[in-house]
């Protein structure tokens, strides 16, 4: 058999017939490294190429000759017409009479270019643990291995920066990652970041120093730059391979990826993919794990865990063979410095885990009653981080969905309360004498047993006083309600902001309906200072449907100013005179006969 340049010169000798086996018959053997398989005294013999055998030599010449014209116009770009014309081989050439290669054998030096272009390891070398096929060994076990490539991948604000800051210092010091995680390698480490600024990031690493009993000074192996590498320029590309050989880090940081990638198309896969290739051959050749810092997509779902699919823009999934995934678990509340975070690890290695993590960077300094906020000489915020399971995450937050749930009711129920109890006195500020409780709830559309809450609660308040009359049965009196106070206009009330907001409805009597108060002004309403055209309201007060009623006057008029005198009284004032005297006066009643119950 030949070898891969396919150079043979055996020959058949004798007057026999070679078989296919090469075993020559007759009188001759067959000779050489040829295998005969011809008849006579033709040289015969067979050539491999590629993984393909060639029985003739002409046709043997001419697939070496096309595959260097295909090798030297993929490698250079060499045209066909630059390369010449094909090779022409005689058909009855022979290795001893046609050799078309020159001293310098070209066709040896592309089989040892394409051969050694892919590594192969077979089951007994995997096995043996050779340098090229290692078991995976990790920085951090269960979040950071050895020499591959990964990020940093979060939404908005999501402590981002501050935890590759965490990472990095714990890989110098030697110290838990998050106060959990033990540190398998210390080692040197390099953090790019040309987002946050200097003075940023120098607060954010004493933070985290200072959690952990560390002084700054003491990170020899912890260094940082605020300049970033541009992937698309070969040259920056160079300086960031010879600073990796020259300092020689476990762990390099890029944040954020997004300024380090120029002007290339974030949506195309293959442009992105190019750039990061070189990050991925600075991982294979020098053993540095660098990470990348980027943001995920806006149209994740809130709460819920971080996957690979929430990384924005296209190819850093796929170029990742680590990652650490954040995302909130509930809203960011600045008042109290507290962040509730999904954190979600995994890797090619097969490492994976999710938790729960909670980051305490303390509040804010309160805000005075008056005055400016006092000045903060020193940086006040920490770093306490504290780590637990999923099955911890979703009891919280099932105890806290419920407790919202419970205090949003309270909220509610409060409201309605409390627009109710407007209600009440509105009502009544349109009766002056006082309402029976059973007109008002009639009025309002409220049940007996709310009615009677809401006129407890707003004579506990003050804010109505209840009347019995017993003239005429001590057993049985009639109760009313009215208003004590509507609202204190004075000058020291409204300069205190003691004065509550009217209700945006006023009771009108004459239709029964809640009517806005902007179309009616301070007029007071028609029917509210005498007879209406569905009774008076003295009879409304006592709670009496006789038709039988006398008219209040015209100084009775609807507003909701009134005040108290001797307190028993309701006076209007001088300005409701005056709008009360406008309005027509109804046709008046007769007295009541003998025997009828006195309406006053």
């Amino acid at each position: 058999m030949q070898n891969e340049n396919g150079n043979g010169n055996g020959t058949v000798a004798g007057n026999g017939a070679a078989t296919d086996n090469g075993a020559a018959t007759g009188n001759g053997a067959a000779t050489g490294n040829g295998i005969g398989n011809g008849t006579g005294n033709k040289p015969l013999g067979t050539w491999t190429l590629a993984g393909r055998t060639y029985t003739n030599y002409a046709e043997f010449c001419e697939a070496r000759d096309r595959r260097q014209r295909e090798f030297l116009t993929r490698s250079s770009g060499t045209t066909t017409e630059e390369l010449g014309p094909p090779l022409v081989v005689p058909e009855d050439a022979t290795p001893e009479n046609f050799q078309p290669e020159p001293e310098w054998a070209v066709s040896s030096e592309i089989d040892a270019a394409l051969k050694n272009r892919f590594r192969l390891f077979s089951g007994a070398q995997l096995k043996s643990g050779l340098k090229s096929a290692k078991d995976t060994r990790y920085l951090i076990p269960g979040i950071l291995a050895v020499g591959q490539p990964g990020g940093i991948y979060g939404g908005f604000k999501t402590l981002k920066t501050s935890l590759a800051a965490d990472l990095l210092i714990s890989l110098a010091s030697g110290t838990p990652f998050l106060g959990r995680f033990p540190v398998a390698k210390p080692g040197r480490v390099l953090f790019l970041s040309g987002e946050a600024g200097l003075e940023a990031l120098k607060a954010t690493a004493d933070r985290i120093c200072r959690e952990r009993g560390l002084p700054l000074e003491s990170l020899e192996n912890f260094h940082l730059s605020p300049d970033l590498p541009r992937l698309d320029r070969p040259v920056d590309v160079m300086a960031l391979r010879e600073l990796i050989e020259i300092q020689q880090p476990i762990c390099l940081v890029i944040d954020p990826i997004s300024l380090a990638m120029g002007d290339s198309n974030s949506r195309n896969p293959f442009a992105v993919g190019a750039l990061l290739r070189e990050l991925v051959e600075l991982c294979d050749t020098t053993g540095c794990a660098i990470l990348v810092v980027h943001h995920a997509k806006r149209s994740h779902k809130a709460g819920t865990p971080p996957t690979l699919d929430d990384i924005a823009w296209s190819g850093f999934a796929e170029f990742s063979a680590q990652w650490l995934l954040l995302s909130r678990r509930r809203p960011y509340n600045p008042d109290t410095g507290h962040h509730e975070l999904w954190l979600s690890a995994g890797g090619r290695a097969g490492h994976a885990g999710l938790w729960a993590l909670d980051v305490d960077e303390g509040a804010p300094p309160a805000l005075p009653d008056e005055g400016p906020l006092p000045s903060a000489d020193e940086d006040c915020r920490t770093w306490q981080t504290s780590l637990r399971s999923v099955a911890w995450a979703e009891v919280q937050a099932d105890e806290q969905f419920v407790a919202t749930r419970e205090d949003r009711q309270l909220r509610r129920r409060a409201l309605a309360v409390e627009r109710q109890s407007q209600r009440v006195l509105e009502l009544l500020a349109a009766y002056p004498d006082g309402c029976a409780a059973r007109f008002m709830r009639d009025r309002l559309g409220v049940s007996g047993d709310r009615m009677t809450r809401l006129l407890d609660r707003l004579i506990e308040q003050g804010h109505l006083v209840k009347n019995e009359d017993r003239t005429f049965d001590n057993r049985r009196p009639i109760v009313t309600y009215a208003r004590v106070q509507v609202m204190d206009l004075s000058a020291a009330a409204i300069k205190a902001g003691q004065v509550s907001r009217p209700d945006p409805k006023s009771y009108d009597p004459t239709t029964g309906q809640w009517v806005s108060r902007c179309s009616r002004g301070n007029a007071p309403a028609p029917g509210a200072a005498g007879l209406g055209g569905g009774g008076t309201p003295c009879a409304a007060a006592r709670g009496i449907g006789d038709d039988s009623a006398r008219s209040m006057g015209p100084d009775a008029g609807r507003d909701t100013l009134f005040h108290r005198e001797n307190s028993s009284v309701l006076v209007p004032t001088n300005d409701q005179h005056e709008a009360a005297a406008s309005v027509p006066s109804p046709p008046s009643v007769a007295a009541p006969g003998p025997g009828a119950l006195p309406l006053a």
